[in-house]
């Protein structure tokens, strides 16, 4: 018994500094690129968005901030209109979730694969132009299909 006590003293205080370590910490950045991050914050007027706050976009601009990164951006399931022109995009899986996107608009990335983009049914224009490889994707159901320069 006496040789237990003490690790057990020692785990609740290693805990305990634990805790206080995350409780002063910095937050979680559910947007690891700064452009992104920076856009949706002032879009909903906090400095770190989260998850849940997220849920509130409805329309976002993000043309010519530098992004990079849309990991993330998957919590903005309420998302109808997203406009990405003219940053550095090269990956989209963030938007497969985004099944309410109507309007969206990647002209002047660095897309190569537009598989994401499959399971946005409710999608009425895309603006493609100005990519990379961006002709592996059926135009059925999507009214306006920009991808000719």
């Amino acid at each position: 018994m006496k040789s237990t006590l003490p690790r057990v003293i020692y785990c609740l205080a290693a805990l305990s500094a634990l805790l206080c370590a995350c409780a002063i910490g910095q937050p979680p950045h559910y947007l690891p690129d700064p452009a992104l991050r920076a856009v949706v914050g002032q879009a909903l007027g906090v400095a770190n968005p989260t998850p849940l706050e997220m849920l509130a976009l409805i329309s976002l601009d993000a043309s010519y901030k530098g992004v990079t990164d849309l990991t993330g951006l998957n919590y903005a399931i309420n998302l109808q209109d997203l406009n990405l022109q003219g940053n550095k995009i090269h990956e989209l899986d963030a938007l497969a979730d985004l099944v309410n996107l109507k309007y969206l608009n990647l002209r002047d990335n660095r897309i190569g694969d537009l598989r994401p983009l499959l399971s946005l049914h409710n999608l009425v224009e895309l603006d493609i132009r100005g990519n990379l490889y961006p002709y592996p994707l059926s135009r059925q159901k999507i009214v306006e299909f920009k991808i000719d320069s």
